[in-house]
């Protein structure tokens, strides 16, 4: 893949790593941003599993950049808990423990509804219509067992309904416990009927919001995190098998 080009500091205009998707949107990320996103996500989805050794020179090697902004991208790392530096082991990738996955699933429970409630407020008639939209083309993929699809149009959902808040500090905190939640899916493991729940779940919220009832939508947002939270514990004891998407 050939490296465009983002703004590095002070506005120089420096060539994006390798294996990384431009910014988007007109936006521009300087090189430590785009590694740092690039590295988190590799971590998140477990194809850099907790105990691997990252090792600055082959990431600067993969990414075809100097080491300075993957020491930086670490560090960032560090300070969200995902990698640690060790005396003469050097940086380790810790991942995420039952008990911080736990913390996740309780804020965002808390979030999720108060997204609900403010979308409940604030949304649009063409927002409730993609919503409904979303919820059958997604209702569709689970039928199919095509769970990788469903997971997807789950995640455009989940955004779709952040932005109906009309609260851009809240969808911006919200899309990265997004981020957490979306790539521990397979911890659920296809447990029995959980997609019909699923499926219950979000017509519950998008039919108090759809009628502009804050508090049911507030509850149905809360109730379908606290589910999320219990098929990931339990998918998490269960042997390993066909993966539903779930969150």
């Amino acid at each position: 893949m050939t490296s465009g080009r983002v703004t590095g500091a002070a506005g120089r205009t420096v060539r994006r790593p390798r294996g990384t998707p431009p910014a988007g949107d007109g936006a521009y990320r300087t090189i430590r941003e785009v590694l740092f996103e690039r590295i988190r996500s590799l971590i998140l989805s477990g194809q850099y599993r907790s105990g691997t050794k990252l090792r600055e020179e082959e990431l600067a090697r993969q990414f075809g950049v100097s080491r300075t902004p993957v020491r930086e991208a670490l560090r960032k790392l560090e300070s969200e808990g995902l990698v640690r530096y060790l005396p003469q082991r050097g940086v380790l990738v810790n991942g995420l423990s039952d008990r911080e996955m736990l913390e996740i699933y309780t804020i965002r429970a808390s979030l999720e509804g108060l997204a609900a409630r403010l979308a409940a407020t604030e949304r649009t008639e063409e927002e409730v219509r993609e919503l409904r939209e979303l919820q059958r083309q997604m209702n569709d993929a689970y039928a199919r067992a095509n769970w990788n699809r469903a997971a997807r149009i789950h995640t455009r959902f989940n955004m779709a309904l952040y932005a109906a808040s009309r609260s851009p500090r809240l969808v911006g905190i919200l899309a990265q416990f997004n981020d957490y939640i979306e790539h521990s899916k397979t911890r659920s493991l296809a447990l029995p009927g959980r997609a019909q729940e699923i499926g219950r779940e979000h017509q519950a919220m998008v039919d108090a919001i759809a009628r502009k009832d804050p508090d049911e939508a507030e509850r149905a947002a809360i109730r379908h995190v606290h589910n999320a939270r219990q098929a990931f514990f339990h998918g998490a004891r269960q042997p390993a098998g066909a993966a539903a998407g779930d969150g």
